[in-house]
């Protein structure tokens, strides 16, 4: 029979060491900690009689079961039903040091967005050159295996959708970089299974007929052609653009309304529109652009109105 204490202690590693979703909200055993030490008063003196050791959240190589019987206590457990939603640092600054999450390495995040399941992406704004930075971090507690994807980016806001991260500034295109290999651009026909590029081919309108060699050698007369038009227009394949339109249109604004849909706040003709994407392998292309909601002159001064 299994050690029913120590199988405790094995499930607990996994609300301790990751952000789980549990519905619409993420839970981690270290919460329990700013409830303990980082809240109002009461908070703090109820949650510290309940918890009467710090490291119980904490995993350690033959740490006593005891923190496993405390965490699932029945007067803890009824206490935390009487809590809400709980503010708390994912970079701490208390304990776990590490190269990646020091205090004050990441001092001005300014959007933040969760662009697959287990890893967030955020942007770090640098005062002094004006620019920001987008990181990738792995959503584990603490965070770490922090990576910049991204230098030097004119953008203020960030947006993820389907393995796509969307950049916004205050005026210019959507910028668009890839998360996930293979959700913008067209990876190695190397090494893949038939159906994988029979899926790839049809998605990108070649002939899905044939031999593994015949439908790879069509992806690949496919790629040689769009990058040759990428660069024979002089298109930049790290952002949206209007191949219909002679003036590209200037954003501030945008909200991913799935995979080929996005609204936007353009800054040229100061409307709301919705446009529609098309990723060809090579860029991300921008068409059927519709205004939905002009912008008033006086919406830009800043006064309130509901047109």
């Amino acid at each position: 029979m299994p050690d029913c204490p120590h199988v405790g202690k094995s499930i607990k590693e996994a609300f301790s060491n990751w952000w789980l979703k549990c519905k619409d909200e993420r839970i981690n055993l270290g919460i329990l900690r700013t409830l303990r030490n980082r809240s109002d008063k009461v908070t703090n003196d109820r949650f510290r009689k309940l918890i009467p050791k710090n490291d119980y959240v904490e995993n350690k190589d033959r740490q006593d079961p005891s923190s496993v019987l405390t965490l699932t206590s029945k007067n803890l457990t009824e206490a935390l039903n009487d809590i809400g939603y709980v503010c708390h640092t994912i970079i701490p600054e208390v304990n776990k040091y590490s190269a990646e999450n020091q205090r004050g390495m990441y001092p001005s995040p300014i959007s933040i967005a969760i662009p697959s399941y287990g890893w967030i992406a955020f942007l770090f704004f640098d005062a002094k050159s004006g620019s920001s930075t987008l990181f990738k971090a792995r959503l584990h507690s603490p965070v770490d295996k922090v990576t910049a994807l991204g230098k030097n980016l004119k953008a203020k806001e960030i947006h993820c959708y389907e393995g796509i991260i969307f950049l916004a500034s205050d005026s210019g295109p959507i910028k668009v970089i890839e998360f996930k290999e293979g959700s913008i651009y067209m990876t190695s026909t190397e090494k893949k299974k038939k159906d994988d590029l029979i899926q790839l081919a049809m998605t990108l309108s070649v002939s899905p007929a044939g031999t593994v060699a015949e439908i790879t050698s069509r992806l690949k007369k496919y790629s040689e052609a769009a990058k040759h038009q990428y660069l024979t227009h002089t298109v930049r394949n790290d952002e949206i653009h209007f191949w219909d339109r002679a003036t590209q249109p200037s954003f501030e604004a945008v909200v991913c309304v799935d995979s080929d849909l996005i609204y936007a706040a353009e800054v040229i003709d100061k409307s709301i529109i919705s446009l529609q994407i098309e990723k060809d392998g090579v860029g991300v292309k921008g068409m059927n652009v519709q205004a939905i909601v002009p912008l008033q002159d006086h919406l830009a001064e800043g006064k309130q109105h509901v047109p």
